[in-house]
């Protein structure tokens, strides 16, 4: 069946005025709202309710000078929706999975809130279930993941199973097996140690498959991190021997820990892959990783490494240091010359207007020679006015 892609441009914003609507407003599920029938797949192609909120549109809702139309079909489409049950509403998301799957997440965002009233926030188990079902469209698959793992409860002993039979399938989407691995972290699951114990998620087994996707095999690596797997110290040494250096595993291992703000347990580890690894992009993740976790080691490192693959990674430098320039101020205080000459150039490299004054002085009044040379060079490259804007950001997200 073609159906005129004119839904997407009022549909959706109809779908998300229904978020704005009162609950008041929304009508009462009867006893049957929890009575899960899994939509066929003949029922999710017929487009049905597509079709029926596309007849709510009018000749002229679509004219930039039809205010008044293009709300009363809004106002319409979001009353009929409210008017579904739960197991509609459930085809209508198959239906719109398949009619506009780059949109769909906007319109479940907005289909959601009338769910749950229709619910009352008891989310029956079929509905979780459909993640595991091939049958429906992936990112209706991933929506219903989304609802049992962000409800606020842990993720049932089925939920889990679930979890375990799509990312041990090496059929299923990479994207959906990433997904799904990515969920397990420790506000959604039991207490670590015991779901450690009692799951039959192979994590590590996952990771020690080369023959995995990058993706999937880094998120396995998460799981395990975020949930205290004890074969994750294991992994991070496989990841930390030589010959390993180079394996892109390593860059979304590093960026992960980096935001997670623990990178510091592997901060060695860190410092090892930037003066080993051969690979510019892995070299630049672990720079990356160091801007992000911050601190005056992290300054040290990226100083120290700055100028490898012939200084062509100026930008991700520059990144990591804007991102700690509280701390090369710091180390400009330093009772270490060798420090104080670190930090010069550092700030040198970061256009660090703010601190031209204090480099100013330590030219000025230090009696090393070195740091006098430093402080020279750099007062010739910065310019006092030259202050670091945190809204101006570049590749990297610095300046």
């Amino acid at each position: 069946m073609k159906i005129s892609k004119t839904l997407v441009a009022v549909g959706a914003s109809a779908l998300l005025l229904s978020t704005l609507v009162p609950a008041v407003m929304a009508l009462n599920g009867d006893s049957s709202e929890t009575e899960i029938v899994k939509p066929s797949r003949a029922s999710i192609e017929s487009f049905n309710h597509v079709d029926k909120l596309r007849s709510f549109e009018s000749p002229n809702s679509l004219s930039r000078n039809s205010e008044e139309e293009v709300n009363k079909t809004l106002r319409q489409q979001t009353s009929y929706l409210k008017s579904l049950k739960a197991n509609d509403l459930i085809e209508t998301l198959g239906e719109l999975a398949l009619y506009d799957e780059t949109n769909f997440e906007k319109y479940a965002e907005s289909i959601l809130p009338i769910l749950y009233e229709k619910w009352g926030r008891e989310i029956p188990l079929e509905v979780t279930n459909i993640f595991a079902d091939q049958t429906y469209p992936q990112k209706m698959r991933a929506f219903f993941l989304d609802i049992a793992a962000n409800s606020g409860e842990q993720l049932s002993g089925s939920n889990i199973e679930q979890i375990k039979t799509v990312v041990e399938d090496k059929s299923e989407d990479m994207v959906l097996r990433r997904y799904a691995l990515l969920q397990l972290k420790t506000e959604n699951v039991q207490e670590k140690s015991t779901f450690n114990k009692q799951s039959s998620i192979n994590l590590n087994g996952i990771f020690e498959d080369s023959s995995e996707p990058i993706e999937v095999r880094s998120a396995a690596v998460t799981a395990m991190r975020r949930l205290g797997d004890p074969n994750f110290s294991n992994a991070l040494e496989t990841m930390a021997k030589t010959e390993n250096m180079n394996d892109p595993l390593l860059r979304s291992f590093l960026t992960s820990a980096a935001h997670a703000k623990e990178l510091d347990t592997y901060f060695d580890v860190v410092k090892q892959v930037v003066a080993q690894t051969e690979d510019q992009e892995i070299f630049e993740s672990a720079i990356y990783s160091l801007g992000v976790s911050g601190g005056e080691d992290a300054v040290r490192v990226v100083m120290q490494m700055k100028d490898k693959f012939g200084g062509t990674a100026k930008d991700i430098i520059r990144f990591a240091l804007l991102s700690n320039a509280k701390q090369v101020s710091t180390l400009l205080d330093s009772p270490s010359d060798e420090d104080k000459i670190m930090a010069i150039k550092a700030s040198e490299i970061m256009h660090y207007g703010e601190v031209y004054g204090k480099i100013k002085e330590m030219h000025a009044n230090s009696q090393n020679s070195e740091v006098i040379l430093a402080a020279e060079q750099a007062l010739e490259n910065m310019d006092p006015n030259d202050l670091i804007d945190p809204n101006k950001n570049g590749k990297w997200g610095g300046q």
